[in-house]
C-alpha cells in the first residue's frame, strides 16, 4: 500500500484514464486548430479567442498526461513525490489552467457585448496582442511566484490522482495558494458567466416580449420594427467593414 488515501489499483486506473483522456483532448484540440486554419470563413475574433483557449487546454492535457506517464515509469512512492517531473507538470497545468479560465471569461464578455449592445465588438490586432500578453502573462507570474516559494509539487494533502498541483498543508496559507493558483479563478469564472448569462437571457426575453406585444397595425410598432431593422443593417455593415480592418 502507498501513503495516500487511494489504493495502488485505484491509482493505476486513475493513471490509465488520465493518459487516455489527455491523448483524446490533445487530438481534439489539434483538430480544432487545424479546422480553423483551413476554413477561412470561420476566422473571426471570437474564433481567435477559441483557438487561444484550445491551446491552453492542449497544454493542460499534456501536463496531466505527463503526470500519468511518470506513474508508469517511476515506482509508486517516487511518482507521488515532488520530483522534477512532478514540479514541471504542476507548473504547466497550473499556469495554463488559469489561462484557460481567463480565455473563457474573455469569450463570455465578448459574446455578452454582442448580445447586449447588438453589435460585433471591434477588436484590433494591437488589442488582441495586449489581451494575449495579459492572459498568458498573469498566470505565468502567479505560477513563477508559487515555484519561487516552493509550493508546486505534491504533498500529503494535495493528492489528486496521479498528477501534481500544490505542496501545501491544509491551513489558511494552503487555502490561499489553492485559490490563487486555480480554484479562485475557477470560482470567479463560474460566477461571472452565470451573471452574464442571466443578463443576456433578460435582454433577450425583453426583446421577444416587445415583438410579441407589438401589432403591425400600430404606428409605434411599425416604427419599432423599422428601427430594429435599420439597426441590424448598420450592425451587419459594421461587421463586414470590421473584418476588413482587423489586421491593423
Amino acid at each position: 500500500m502507498n501513503e495516500t488515501d487511494f489504493s495502488d489499483e485505484e491509482l493505476t486506473i486513475s493513471a490509465d484514464i488520465t493518459v487516455a483522456s489527455s491523448i483524446l483532448s490533445v487530438i481534439g484540440g489539434i483538430l480544432i486548430i487545424w479546422s480553423y486554419s483551413r476554413i477561412t470563413e470561420t476566422q473571426n475574433r471570437v474564433r481567435d479567442l477559441l483557438v487561444a483557449l484550445t491551446i491552453a487546454d492542449i497544454c493542460i492535457a499534456f501536463g496531466n498526461g505527463l503526470g500519468g506517464v511518470q506513474f508508469y515509469y517511476l515506482d509508486l512512492k517516487q511518482s507521488l513525490s515532488s520530483n522534477v517531473v512532478c514540479v514541471g507538470q504542476s507548473f504547466i497545468t497550473t499556469s495554463f489552467s488559469i489561462s484557460s479560465f481567463l480565455w473563457i471569461l474573455s469569450i463570455a464578455v465578448y459574446l455578452f457585448r454582442c448580445v447586449w449592445i447588438q453589435e460585433d465588438p471591434f477588436i484590433t490586432r494591437k488589442t488582441m496582442k495586449l489581451i494575449h500578453v495579459i492572459i498568458w502573462g498573469i498566470p505565468g507570474v502567479i505560477t513563477f511566484t508559487a515555484y519561487f516559494y516552493d509550493k508546486l509539487g505534491n504533498g500529503t494533502y494535495s493528492i489528486n490522482g496521479v498528477w501534481c498541483w500544490l505542496k501545501v498543508p491544509i491551513d489558511e496559507w494552503g487555502l490561499f495558494w489553492m485559490l490563487v493558483t486555480g480554484k479562485g479563478w475557477e470560482i470567479i469564472t463560474y460566477v461571472v458567466i452565470a451573471i452574464l448569462y442571466m443578463m443576456m437571457k433578460i435582454k433577450t426575453y425583453r426583446q421577444v416580449s416587445k415583438f410579441k406585444t407589438c401589432t403591425v397595425a400600430n404606428s409605434s410598432c411599425r416604427q419599432f420594427h423599422t428601427q430594429e431593422t435599420n439597426k441590424q443593417i448598420r450592425n451587419n455593415q459594421q461587421i463586414k467593414s470590421t473584418k476588413g480592418r482587423q489586421d491593423f
